[in-house]
């Protein structure tokens, strides 16, 4: 009589849930971070105020529009569509229109984002991302006179921005809540029209009034008579 061989048992499976225990619950999904972003804050539309109507011909008939991005901008960083990137192809920011996405905290990014913003007009932005990033878009954009909503400063870092309103040339008074801003003095609109002559000594590119934080402008140096 043939003996049968006896059959191997089923190695248990780990997949699943088993009787010793309760099933293992699936890790929960990783947090999502926040994309360092510029945006417009548009104020909220009074409900009682009509919606305008709009000709959907005359929206078709208008040519698009390209959003404005300072001169500095566009020389300093290489276009490809909507992404710009530093000269060594690293990618440095991005431009929806309405939004700005940033790749990096670099100081040029920062002050780029924000002049974009002011060249389009935004009096107030709101900013989202890394706590390093929206401090230093605030700052950026405080000195020049844009509201922003996204970061809550510290005494001491409004303490900081108001020594660097006072000494920086290129700071901007802040915009009252009607949006204006205080206009040049008596004194000012003098020192504009006075002309002067001379032999032209020197002239070139360098930081407004040579301050470290100034934009960059044109500048002239002449040699007057009296030497």
């Amino acid at each position: 009589m043939n003996a049968h061989p006896s059959a191997t048992p089923a190695a248990a499976s780990t997949d699943g849930p088993t009787g010793n225990g309760p099933p293992s619950s699936a890790a929960p999904p990783p947090r999502a971070i926040d994309e360092d972003t510029v945006a417009p804050m548009h104020p909220a539309r009074d409900r009682g105020t009509p919606r305008a109507e709009t000709s959907t011909a005359d929206v078709a008939s208008e040519p698009a529009r390209q959003p404005a991005v300072p001169a500095f901008v566009t020389a300093r960083f290489l276009r490809v569509g909507d992404d710009y990137y530093f000269p060594d192809r690293t990618l440095a920011f991005v431009d929806r229109g309405g939004k700005l996405k940033a790749h990096t905290h670099n100081a040029e990014v920062i002050r780029s984002l924000v002049a974009i913003a002011e060249a389009r007009g935004w009096q107030a932005i709101t900013v989202t991302g890394a706590e390093a990033f929206r401090r230093a878009i605030w700052r950026e954009a405080s000195l020049r006179g844009i509201e922003v909503h996204g970061y809550r400063a510290t005494g001491v870092e409004r303490a900081e921005l108001q020594r660097a309103t006072q000494r920086s040339p290129d700071a901007r008074p802040p915009r009252a809540r009607d949006g204006s801003t205080a206009g040049p003095s008596h004194q000012d609109l003098g020192a504009r029209e006075e002309r002067l002559s001379g032999r032209l000594a020197e002239h070139g590119a360098a930081p407004y009034r040579f301050h470290p934080q100034g934009r960059v402008s044109y500048y002239v140096k002449l040699r007057m008579p009296d030497g």
